[in-house]
């Protein structure tokens, strides 16, 4: 990874987020949001538990309460943004560590958890790095537990404001999206790097679709709208982010 991590602001998108109402706010929310409606109702709960990896200021799982996971943890490479995270959303239930981009080490974890979400993560690494990061994944991961990944779809209008926003915005993402994926040939493309993993995809939908854009103009009819129809049954293959599950077998 050649992008320098620790130039992103502390907090930076969880200050986004809980800013004003408009696009931006919107699109971490809704995405967030989507995730959190995407995972199987039978692997929620108070007895269950989740690993948010790639966590940065802790946003998503600041965003779960304790009967959705009665035992949450989110990890990152970046300490300044764990340090955050656990000063916003730190509880009794929910912890936030420091891990290296191994995936092996400092981070204290001997358990294995029912979901495991990777948010707009693997699209941050090369194939090599992701493979590690799944292996990773798989064996943190309990028999029959489900694995949730995001990442920008560039088969949508992601390329255009991934464009706008590297000439725009404070944080730029020219250099920092190594691992190109489309919702057409998402599934694939994981599937060979996953081979010889027990992981099984169930399903590939896509998010932010014209929601996020109508939040600039009315943001509670966008909140509306983008909860009418429940993420696992969108089928619409041009929105801005791939969301996907995976089984473990």
């Amino acid at each position: 990874m050649n992008f320098d991590y620790t130039k992103i602001p502390q907090g930076y998108y969880d200050k986004i987020l809980n800013g004003q109402n408009g696009l931006r706010k919107f699109w971490h929310f809704h995405k967030f949001d989507s995730v959190k409606r995407y995972i199987p109702e039978g692997h929620r709960g108070q007895d269950k538990s989740i690993l948010d990896i790639g966590c940065f200021a802790g946003t998503f799982l600041g965003l779960l309460d304790k009967n959705f996971f009665g035992h949450q943890v989110g990890i990152d490479i970046l300490p300044s943004q764990i340090q955050y995270a656990q000063n916003q959303y730190g509880t009794n239930f929910r912890k936030f560590l420091s891990y290296d981009q191994n995936f092996n080490e400092g981070i204290g974890l001997n358990q294995k958890f029912d979901v495991i979400t990777l948010i707009e993560v693997i699209e941050h690494l090369d194939p090599q790095s992701i493979q590690n990061l799944m292996k990773f994944a798989v064996n943190s991961l309990s028999p029959g537990g489900r694995l949730i990944i995001t990442t920008p779809n560039y088969f949508s209008i992601w390329p255009l404001l991934e464009y706008i926003l590297n000439r725009i915005s404070d944080v730029k993402y020219e250099e920092q999206h190594l691992t190109k994926f489309s919702y057409f040939s998402f599934q694939n493309n994981l599937t060979k790097i996953l081979v010889n993993t027990p992981l099984v995809c169930e399903k590939v939908t896509t998010t932010h679709f014209l929601t996020p854009f109508i939040a600039q103009i009315n943001y509670n009819l966008a909140l509306k709208l983008s909860q009418m129809i429940p993420s696992a049954k969108w089928n619409n293959p041009f929105g801005s982010i791939i969301l996907s599950c995976w089984k473990m077998a």
